[in-house]
């Protein structure tokens, strides 16, 4: 769980250090909109069932850190 919010932060911060001397550059409220997906999700991670096995939690994990490196790769590439 904490991966996923220290990965979403340290992917954040990266691409607006990246940008920052760009015409077009990436700000906090433009990566929030464009990931508002991930940012709920993130939000919403605590709400995983303790019942689940640990198994299925680390594939919940997994899955969601992969979506967030997708969606800023994609965020990249624009």
């Amino acid at each position: 769980m904490m991966k996923c919010i220290v990965t979403y932060y340290e992917l954040a911060t990266k691409a607006i250090v990246e940008t920052s001397k760009k015409a077009d550059k990436i700000t906090y409220s433009y990566l929030k909109t464009e990931t508002q997906s991930q940012f709920n999700q993130l939000k919403n991670m605590k709400f995983q069932s303790p019942n689940q096995s640990k198994q299925e939690l680390n594939n919940y994990f997994r899955g969601f850190l992969d979506e967030i490196v997708s969606a800023f790769k994609k965020l990249m590439e624009k």
